[in-house]
């Protein structure tokens, strides 16, 4: 019975989970220690607010470590099942990457400059996923992580705001005012400021009068996110994690399919 290529691109996907895993129970571990506290400052004109989560303990490495890990085993499992499919064709896998592109010409190009040991009807299984920024971003996305430096992939994010309420009065003591500011609220929109180790997550306007005394009430849970990284700055690391290892799972069971459709032969009986 012939041994199996694609035990090792499977291997890789199991070490991506075994990643994610990690990941989330450092996630939940940094958030149950509810390392930070709420705090309000005068913005840098004077008159504005800032209302600030700051952190109590610096934001742990390992996260976007652990996100280094994933992204790249997901990338090596990519490569690891075009590399198979190329074995049981008789190749080499020598030229047999996992073909990306920032547009459908540039998969085109890296596909007839790197892949000629990949058979036609496997790429046509690799082009149905449209592996470029401007198709499917989640797998061209975890080309590009897992081709950068794995420090600060991830950034803690403010989540769970619902409004702001300010109440006061004004300087001359006759007439009291409340205004309510609900800010327009992503998880892209918080600034994260690591030189100081807090997130700025609303500022009021420069027109609130500066004798008007601010109380605020909101609530805050952090959480982790994708820092300043094209097609998932901002969004929940988690979540995108979840859906990699979800898109590249379906591509290495369809190019498996097809190989065992192709190359009976070449692999052994599921």
């Amino acid at each position: 019975m012939p041994s199996d290529p694609f035990a090792s691109p499977k291997l890789k996907l199991t070490r991506a989970k075994k990643n994610r895993d990690d990941f989330a129970s450092e996630r939940v571990r940094f958030i149950n220690e509810y390392p930070w506290s709420q705090v309000t400052d005068t913005g840098p004109d004077g008159f504005s607010k800032q209302f600030k989560v700051r952190l109590t303990k610096p934001f742990p490495d390992t996260l976007s470590e652990l996100i280094s890990y994933a992204t790249n085993n997901l990338r090596s499992c990519l490569d690891g099942a075009t590399w198979a499919t190329a074995v049981c064709s008789g190749k080499n896998g020598k030229n047999a990457p996992f073909p990306f592109g920032d547009s459908p010409d540039g998969l085109e190009q890296c596909i007839k400059g790197r892949c000629k040991d990949i058979p036609s009807d496997i790429l046509t299984v690799v082009r149905k996923f449209r592996p470029y920024k401007t198709g499917n971003a989640l797998l061209w996305a975890i080309n590009h992580i897992a081709n950068m430096d794995k420090h600060a992939l991830v950034i803690p994010m403010a989540a769970g705001l619902s409004s702001l309420v300010f109440t006061g009065i004004m300087p001359k003591g006759s007439t009291a005012i409340t205004f309510s500011r609900a800010p327009i609220f992503s998880p892209s929109h918080p600034i994260w400021r690591p030189e100081d180790n807090e997130i700025i997550y609303s500022v009021t306007g420069t027109n609130v009068d500066s004798e008007v005394r601010a109380n605020y009430d909101v609530h805050i849970m952090l959480d982790v996110a994708f820092g300043k990284i094209e097609i998932v700055a901002g969004k929940r690391a988690i979540s995108v994690l979840n859906d990699m290892i979800s898109e590249v799972e379906s591509v290495l069971l369809a190019i498996e399919g097809e190989t065992r459709r192709l190359f009976p032969d070449a692999l052994p009986l599921i």
